[in-house]
């Protein structure tokens, strides 16, 4: 809505080998700006079933932010941000990470 609070949301997605996908969770993404975590959060996760059949070796899912996460002065500033995706898998961490991923800003 124009003119309404501003907020701040994140969305993507992954694949996993279909063997691993009922052993993997995504506990936690955490954004950096500079060296300086600026949100974390669980993501939400929804199954994205195009093409997946008996046959299929991968599995996506559809990951994103709660909504109405308030904006920062340093989410403001930022024109880029890095990623880090915190995965667990039979006790085991798993991080990911994705640099200097550009910031859309809708007004």
């Amino acid at each position: 809505m124009p003119g309404g609070e501003p907020s701040f949301h994140y969305s993507g997605t992954f694949a996993v080998e279909k063997q691993y996908a009922d052993k993997i969770k995504f506990s936690l993404v955490k954004i950096y700006y500079k060296d300086e975590i600026i949100h974390q959060s669980k993501p939400y996760l929804q199954f994205f079933d195009e093409g997946v059949d008996d046959t299929a070796k991968m599995i996506k899912f559809n990951f994103y932010s709660e909504q109405g996460i308030k904006v920062t002065e340093k989410m403001m500033i930022a024109e880029t941000v890095n990623f880090l995706f915190i995965f667990e898998s039979d006790n085991e961490v798993i991080e990911k990470e994705m640099k200097e991923i550009t910031l859309t800003r809708a007004y």
